[in-house]
C-alpha cells in the first residue's frame, strides 16, 4: 500500500511559517532595538499592537473575517497609525489583506457566489466610477491639489469587505452569534470611555494609541504635550 499525506485545510505549510517566521524576527529585533535606544515608548507599544493584531489574525485563519465584524462597531481610530483610517476601515483592510495572503496559501477555500444583487452593486459602481470621471476628486491625505474624495474612499473601503464576505460560507450555528459578535467591539469600548469619564488621568494615557476616549482624556493629553513642548 502507498503511503500517502493527507494536508488539512486551513494548516499554514512549514516551509512558509519559517519564511514568515524568519522575516518577522529580523524586522522586530530591529524596531524594538531602535525604540528602546530612542525610548521612543509609542513606537514599542505599535510593535507590540502589531505582534498582537497577527497572533489573532493566524488564530483565527479560515474565520479572520470575524475581525471585520468585530471591529465594525468600535469607534474613534488610532492616532501612531498615519492617515484618516477609523477603526473600522483599519479592520476591513487587514480583514482583506490577510485574507488574500490565506488564499495565496490554500488556507482559505475559494469559493464564490453571485447573483441578481451582486450585478445590481457592480451597475451602481458602474454609475459612481462615471461620476468620478466627470468629476475627479482627491483625498487631503495624498496631498492632492483636489480635495472631496472621502467618499469614493469609504465605498472602496467597503468593496473591499463585500469581496470578502463573498469568500466565506456562513453556517447556521455561527449566523446565530454574529449579531452579538458585531456588538462586542462597541460594548467594550463604551465601556472604556466610561473609564476614562472617571479616570481622566488614565484617558490621557490611552488618547495616543486610541481616541474615543473621554474628551476631558484628550484635553489632559493636549496640554501635557503643550508643556512638553514648552
Amino acid at each position: 500500500m502507498k503511503s500517502q499525506i493527507k494536508k488539512n485545510k486551513g494548516q499554514i505549510p512549514l516551509f512558509a511559517l519559517l519564511i514568515i517566521a524568519g522575516i518577522a524576527t529580523l524586522i522586530l529585533a530591529f524596531f524594538l532595538g531602535q525604540s528602546i535606544s530612542e525610548e521612543n515608548y509609542k513606537a514599542l507599544a505599535l510593535i507590540f499592537g502589531t505582534i498582537a493584531v497577527l497572533a489573532i489574525c493566524l488564530t483565527l485563519r479560515t474565520h479572520i473575517w470575524l475581525l471585520m465584524l468585530f471591529l465594525w462597531t468600535v469607534p474613534g481610530n488610532i492616532p501612531v497609525i498615519p492617515g484618516p483610517f477609523s477603526i473600522k476601515e483599519l479592520g476591513i483592510i487587514l480583514t482583506f489583506g490577510m485574507f488574500v495572503v490565506f488564499s495565496a496559501l490554500k488556507i482559505v477555500p475559494k469559493t464564490s457566489k453571485y447573483n441578481i444583487y451582486d450585478l445590481l452593486l457592480w451597475i451602481n459602481i458602474a454609475y459612481i466610477v462615471s461620476l468620478y470621471a466627470r468629476n475627479p476628486v482627491g483625498v487631503l491625505f495624498f496631498e492632492s491639489d483636489l480635495i472631496g474624495g472621502r467618499p469614493y474612499f469609504a465605498i472602496f473601503i467597503i468593496l473591499l469587505a463585500y469581496w470578502v464576505l463573498q469568500h466565506i460560507t456562513v453556517t447556521p450555528k455561527l449566523s446565530m452569534v454574529l449579531p452579538i459578535l458585531s456588538s462586542v467591539g462597541g460594548f467594550f469600548a463604551a465601556i472604556l470611555e466610561g473609564i476614562t469619564f472617571y479616570r481622566p488621568s488614565l484617558g490621557a494615557k490611552i488618547a495616543p494609541f486610541y481616541s474615543a476616549v473621554a474628551a476631558d482624556s484628550i484635553n489632559i493629553d493636549n496640554q501635557g504635550q503643550q508643556m512638553a513642548k514648552s
